[in-house]
């Protein structure tokens, strides 16, 4: 019978045991890209992860062919014949998506070590063995059985990563437990957004809210269990949400708080406690927040975004896009996304490696609408001046801004001073 691929995806079933069974059945006019994300830092894999899982997708669908999520990260994808140069092109987006990751040192050799290709023509039998083993096949000869012996049977031994999951999500569960328990306003911390003044000068504009992960970590003597994978993140964030929300929702109704930004998960902007939140918030002063949301949980559901976008637009508030990389850049559409501003993480190699590119993919954006966020010294500023960015946020911001204050401060002291001596 001839093997028919699957829908790209299906959940709930062993990837790898389905691939071993693909395997042995394609012969000729089959092709397999093996991706080895597996090699892929965790933190890079896990910021883009979603976005790739996505891009991927995209760019193969129509191609009668089948991919394969496997346990150790990989993926497999499995192809007929004719569409070697659109699936070339889809692994290419991969490699240049996961370019920024430490393990990327040579660009010849990393483009090799990206993915192997398989021609199952003339490779199959190596293909089948790398399945094999993908699959734990054991190809040791088996001793039959002794006449009369009862067979034990063996419950099969749980993969180490979807072990290492159950733990992590139960101690998850112990997290937001004890989150619901706690009084986080100690943890709530807010930063400013400046705009640089033709005077050279700091002029606040805005400030987000947020919950230092960090210290509530301390608190709880966890390890970085929280902050390990962005997609578990999440999970523990939603519970931080309902409690963000209600901590801000005083200072919100009366307008004390007028002129800030809170970061949230995407479904939580649907939540009833949002609607709570909501309620009570004058529209005067709903037209000086705006909410921010992550690149990963922007992109690991689009529709729901673009509904959660037009709904809070609809109430008064503004919309970011946070979690904007270099790498990441090249992706976002500005006029699909449609947001109030773009926050794009400083890093270094912004300024090194890829300061002239980054340079032509900034010219898509409005510049009104881009702010460099994690700013941690001049060289941020200094780039961002010649690009045409107009807002800044980060540690040197800070402290900028600080000493701004403090040095009008000390001015202020002396004119007043001598004013009351004359």
């Amino acid at each position: 019978m001839e093997w028919q691929p699957a829908p790209i995806r299906r959940r709930g079933i062993d990837q790898e045991q389905q691939l071993l069974e693909a395997a042995r059945t394609l012969r000729d006019g089959w092709y397999v890209a093996h991706v080895h994300l597996s090699r892929i830092s965790s933190v890079k894999r896990n910021e883009n992860v979603v976005f790739a899982l996505q891009m991927f997708e995209q760019a193969i669908r129509g191609i009668q062919g089948r991919l394969y999520v496997l346990r150790n990260g990989d993926w497999v994808y499995v192809y007929a014949g004719g569409h070697g140069a659109q699936v070339a092109s889809a692994v290419s987006r991969l490699r240049q998506l996961f370019a920024g990751d430490p393990l990327y040192y040579n660009e010849e050799k990393y483009e090799a070590d990206f993915a192997t290709w398989y021609d199952l023509g003339h490779d199959r039998e190596t293909f089948l063995a790398v399945a094999e083993e993908l699959a734990g096949v054991d190809d040791a000869p088996q001793e039959p059985p002794r006449p009369g012996a009862v067979e034990a049977v063996r419950p099969a031994p749980a993969p180490p990563m979807v072990s290492t999951r159950v733990s992590e999500l139960s101690g998850l569960a112990a997290v937001v437990d004890a989150l619901e328990r706690m009084n986080l306003a100690a943890f709530l911390r807010r930063q400013p957004v400046c705009a640089l003044t033709s005077a050279g000068l700091l002029e606040k504009r805005f400030d987000e809210f947020y919950f230092s992960i960090g210290d509530i970590e301390s608190s709880l003597n966890r390890t970085p269990i929280m902050t390990g994978e962005a997609l578990l993140l999440q999970y523990v964030t939603k519970s931080l949400d309902r409690k963000l929300l209600a901590l801000l929702k005083p200072a919100c109704m009366t307008g004390e708080s007028a002129g800030l930004s809170i970061n949230l998960n995407v479904a939580s902007a649907l939540s009833n406690e949002f609607a709570g939140f909501d309620a009570g918030i004058p529209a005067a002063v709903r037209a000086t927040i705006a909410f921010e949301f992550q690149f990963i949980d922007v992109f690991s559901d689009v529709g729901v975004y673009l509904y959660v976008r037009d709904h809070l637009r609809e109430r008064g508030y503004r919309v970011y896009l946070d979690g904007v990389t270099d790498v990441n850049l090249p992706f976002v559409d500005p006029a699909a996304l449609d947001v109030d501003g773009f926050k794009i993480r400083w890093s270094e190699s912004i300024a090194e490696a890829r300061g002239g590119s980054f340079a032509q993919l900034l010219a898509r954006f409005d510049p009104a609408r881009i702010m460099f966020c994690r700013c941690d010294s001049q060289r941020a500023m200094a780039l961002g001046q010649s690009l045409g960015v107009r807002l800044y946020q980060g540690r040197y911001i800070t402290e900028m801004l600080d000493a701004q204050r403090a040095a009008a401060a000390r001015h202020a002291k002396v004119h007043t001073g001598g004013a009351g001596a004359a």
